[in-house]
């Protein structure tokens, strides 16, 4: 089954203030080669710290290193807490992707060989819009707003009401556009359009990996 969306909260992205709650809170994606593996992309730097939380808005369950001997563990409630750090990467600035196994609870850094633009906005323009195929309109939220941060992860909520296909589309305009084979999550690496299944979704996209990931939402 696909699982459950996880997510990473710290003063590198969202509100910069690695709170559990929602407005803090960016998505982590599901690796669709191994849901065991979730993934991430954002600017870090030596002075970044994130959590990682199981459900949106939710202060528990937690997960950090241990203060005693810097594992990963996972804490329940305020005093297990108390027993851990945020994850502190120490890494040179740059951009990276994030790789945390959920099943072993290890996680890996790996440094991006990507411009890091900065775009202004993102759309899902396709055949189900009210005027189809507008990349000016229906525009997805930017999820990371804290003044000196880049934002690169953008959610929306949307319906198909019927069997659609999209692409993803920055800045209200075509020329930044990308497409995929797979659906409900993936990555872009072509310029296909994406089909999507007719439903409503909760939908997150990072634009540095270019990950997506459609939550079906129950009516």
């Amino acid at each position: 089954p696909v699982p459950e969306v996880w997510y990473i909260s710290g003063n590198c992205m969202g509100n910069g203030t690695g709170s559990h709650l929602a407005a803090s809170c960016v998505a982590m994606f599901p690796n669709s080669e191994n849901y065991e593996e979730l993934i991430y992309a954002c600017k870090l730097d030596k002075a970044s710290t994130f959590w990682i939380y199981k459900k949106e808005g939710s202060r528990y369950p937690v997960i950090g290193t241990s203060k005693d001997d810097g594992t990963i563990t996972s804490a329940d409630d305020a005093a297990a807490k108390g027993n851990l750090n945020p994850f502190k990467p120490e890494l040179d600035e740059g951009y990276y992707k994030i790789v945390f196994n959920v099943k072993t609870l290890t996680i890996s850094y790996e440094k991006l060989d990507v411009a890091g633009d900065v775009y202004t906005a993102m759309s899902m323009p396709g055949s189900w819009q009210t005027t189809a195929w507008t990349p000016s309109e229906d525009l997805m939220t930017a999820e990371t707003t804290a003044t000196g941060l880049e934002n690169h992860d953008w959610s929306a909520t949307v319906t198909f009401a019927t069997d659609s296909e999209f692409k993803f589309c920055a800045n209200g305009a075509w020329g930044n556009d990308w497409g995929s084979a797979s659906f409900p999550l993936g990555t872009c690496v072509g310029g296909d359009n994406i089909k999507g299944t007719a439903g409503t979704y909760k939908v997150y996209f990072n634009d540095l990996l270019k990950s997506f990931y459609f939550e079906a939402v129950e009516e």
